[in-house]
């Protein structure tokens, strides 16, 4: 994961969000919202995830969460929204995004 130690106990209960993947190398999109101090994302079914920050990169400029990992960022104080778009090659897929703010 990036960004120091996730702390899931101080962190408070987070908000869930599920985002359908169901057409492989189609890009997806997630916002995280203004405050948020750390967040997590996965597949559910632990299919390799390529993430990019700008529209239209996650199948070019993208980096690669492993299969059976996930992606997060925390102590962060988000003052803009942050959206993130994203990918598998892998069809059916569910993201798991967690939020915590």
């Amino acid at each position: 994961f990036s960004g120091g130690k996730l702390d899931l106990i101080a962190a408070g209960d987070p908000q869930i969000t599920n985002v359908a993947m169901p057409i492989a190398a189609t890009e997806y999109s997630v916002t995280i919202p203004v405050g948020t101090r750390q967040y997590l994302v996965r597949t559910r079914s632990g299919a390799t995830l390529q993430i990019a920050y700008i529209l239209g990169d996650s199948g070019s400029n993208y980096f690669s969460v492993p299969r059976n990992c996930f992606y997060a960022e925390s102590d962060i104080s988000l003052t803009v929204a942050k959206t993130l778009y994203l990918q598998t090659t892998v069809a059916g897929q569910v993201l798991e995004v967690l939020i915590w703010t």
